[in-house]
């Protein structure tokens, strides 16, 4: 796991699979997203709200949901991380019959 800051600024080159959670409803993820769909990785954000990106209003959504459509990212609400990442990754629609889900090396998230 990364911090979007990571992504936009550069500072960490995305694979080639990403999911984004978003979990403020800002700008912050859409501007990761973008950036990391602009490198042609297959892109997913994910949001726990029933809407998404509540914390930006209409006129300023607009032009972010555009580019990200053109992107071809996918968009799911009223979705958690819960228990392994990995677990939760295998667990979405999108990714189901694509290639198995990444693993984590961090200790907080034990192989599979």
């Amino acid at each position: 796991m990364v911090s979007n800051r990571d992504i936009v600024s550069g500072s960490l080159k995305p694979g080639a699979n990403v999911l984004i959670f978003d979990d403020a409803g800002d700008h912050a993820a859409l501007q990761a997203a973008e950036t990391v769909a602009a490198t042609g990785a297959r892109v997913e954000i994910m949001t726990a709200d029933s809407t998404f990106a509540p914390g930006i209003m209409g006129m300023n959504l607009v032009p972010h949901m555009r580019s990200l459509q053109k992107l071809d990212v996918t968009f799911t609400v009223v979705a958690r991380v819960t228990g392994r990442i990995s677990d939760t990754i295998r667990s979405l629609p999108s990714w189901r019959s694509s290639s198995p889900a990444p693993s984590c090396s961090r200790s907080c998230c034990p192989a599979s």
